[in-house]
C-alpha cells in the first residue's frame, strides 16, 4: 500500500537534518500532513507514528538500491552515503511496519505493546526500590489514594503520559522520561 508520507519525510531528510521519530511525526502534524487519525487519543498516536515508521521503512528499502542509506532509530534519523555498521536491513521492528495489517490494531493491543516495552525498559535500567516516604510523596504528586491498585496507577498514567508525551508537547520530553520513571516505581507499589 502507498503511503503519502514518503516523498513528504524524504524532502524533511534531505535538508541533511538528524531527527527523533517524534520531532519528524510533529513536524508533518504542524505543516499538517498528518492529521488526527482516530477518536481514541491512544490509537490516534499509535496510528501516526506506524505511518511515520512505515514511510521510514519503505524508504530505507528503496534508497538502498541507489546506495543511500537511511538510518532509523526512534532518537536518530537521517540519510548518509556511507553504510552504518549498526543499520539492520531485516528486523522484526521493519517487519511489523511493513505490514499494514498492524495499522488496524486494537485498543487492547495497544496497550499491551506499551506494557512490554515499558516493562522491557524497565528490566534494562533496574529500578531501585523506593522508600515508603518516597512512595508517599508520589502518591500525593500523582493524586493517588494510599493504597493504590494497579488499574488506579495505569488511569494516572495515561493522563499524565498524553498530556507529556513528546509527540503532543515537544518541550515535554524530560517531564515524560521523569513521569515514566515515577511510574515504573509506583508499579512496583501497586495492589493487585
Amino acid at each position: 500500500m502507498f503511503n503519502p508520507l514518503l516523498d513528504i519525510i524524504f524532502t524533511e531528510l534531505s535538508g541533511g537534518k538528524v531527527f527523533k521519530v517524534h520531532t519528524l511525526a510533529a513536524i508533518l502534524t504542524q505543516q499538517g500532513n498528518l492529521p488526527p487519525l482516530d477518536d481514541e487519543p491512544n490509537k490516534s498516536l499509535f496510528k501516526r507514528n506506524f505511518l511515520v515508521m512505515n514511510a521510514l521503512f519503505q524508504l530505507q528499502t528503496e534508497l538502498l538500491q541507489s546506495q543511500q542509506y537511511l538510518h532509523i532509530d526512534s532518537m536518530s534519523i537521517y540519510l548518509s552515503s556511507k553504510l552504518d555498521k549498526q543499520l539492520m536491513i531485516d528486523s522484526p521492528l521493519k517487519d511489523y511496519y511493513l505490514d499494514w495489517r498492524n495499522y488496524d490494531t486494537s485498543t487492547q493491543e495497544i496497550e499491551d505493546l506499551l506494557t512490554h516495552f515499558w516493562q522491557t525498559l524497565h528490566t534494562k535500567n533496574k529500578v531501585k526500590p523506593i522508600t515508603e516516604t518516597q512512595l508517599q510523596a508520589l502518591c500525593q504528586a500523582w493524586q493517588l489514594p494510599y493504597p493504590f491498585t494497579q488499574k488506579q496507577l495505569s488511569k494516572k498514567w495515561r493522563q499524565h503520559a498524553l498530556a507529556s508525551h513528546p509527540d503532543k508537547n515537544p518541550a515535554g520530553g524530560e517531564v515524560f522520561k521523569r513521569l515514566h520513571d515515577e511510574y515504573i516505581k509506583l508499579k512496583s507499589a501497586a495492589s493487585d
